[in-house]
């Protein structure tokens, strides 16, 4: 066996090149140090951006659900207007058809009466039956006539004065 000789001794390199070691490795840990914060801002951000989008989401999804319920309540107003659209039309229909089926009947009436009749037979008795559903005086309450010496004003007046007291009298008792 052959030994070589070993010597270990203190080495001291120069001051500059310990402080050029030192700063060195002080970058290096600066730069793992800002890659990880660097990283954990990242993360960070990531985090906020996925929050927000789950709260834009649940507004997202109440939007569209409000959307919805505007469209079928829409619906639900046109289907309500067209029903009443149609039911107004056939009221309107049935209310012609009965004006029609009235006219109609009327004319043959007339008709009949005109044949059973003749014209102005048919015409003098639909002249005095519209006089007398309307309730037209032909006849005066008060008759003046020139039977007296004072014929006229006077008679007229007293037959007023007597009519009236006379329906006075009827109203009182």
């Amino acid at each position: 066996m052959q030994a070589i000789d070993t010597l270990i001794g203190d080495i001291h390199p120069p001051a500059q090149l310990m402080q050029t070691q030192t700063d060195r490795k002080i970058a290096e840990e600066q730069r793992q140090t800002y890659a990880a914060q660097e990283a954990a801002q990242k993360q960070r951000q990531q985090l906020v951006r996925q929050t927000a989008l789950a709260d834009i989401q649940q507004q997202v999804v109440g939007a569209e659900q409000g959307v919805q319920i505007a469209e079928l309540q829409a619906n639900s107003h046109i289907k309500q207007s067209t029903g009443e659209a149609q039911g107004i039309r056939l009221r309107a229909a049935g209310e012609a058809e009965a004006i029609r089926i009235t006219g109609q009947a009327k004319a043959e009436a007339y008709r009949v009466g005109v044949e059973a009749l003749g014209t102005q037979s048919y015409t003098l008795m639909q002249l005095m039956q519209t006089i007398g559903e309307g309730k037209v005086r032909i006849v005066p309450d008060v008759s003046v006539t020139g039977a007296s010496a004072n014929p006229g004003l006077v008679d007229g007046l007293l037959g007023l004065m007597v009519r009236n007291q006379t329906s006075s009298a009827a109203k009182a008792s």
